[in-house]
């Protein structure tokens, strides 16, 4: 089990509560599929431990960074917000 008590290895779907959660729960998705290292972020001016923070909470994502992180995973807006986390928000 992780720190969030998530098996490791293992999808599970969790249910975002809010933006904020749904938002981290996709890029740290997004992320995985793509096989890239949250170090991998440096790159393009975001620190590992900052994705680490978006992905885990506390931290919320603004805009500009989650555009630039969209970017680095090479998907659009339209293709990183359609999907099942962003539906039925609270």
């Amino acid at each position: 089990m992780n720190k969030l008590g998530r098996p490791l290895g293992k999808k599970v779907l969790i249910k975002p509560i809010n933006l904020q959660c749904a938002v981290g729960l996709r890029i740290l998705e997004l992320r995985k599929e793509r096989k890239l290292k949250q170090y991998d972020f440096e790159k393009i001016g975001i620190a590992a431990k900052v994705i680490s923070s978006f992905e885990n909470g506390p931290a919320s994502c603004g805009l500009y960074r989650l555009s630039k992180i969209i970017k680095c995973m090479n998907v659009s807006f339209e293709e990183f917000f359609n999907h099942p986390n962003f539906k039925n928000l609270e």
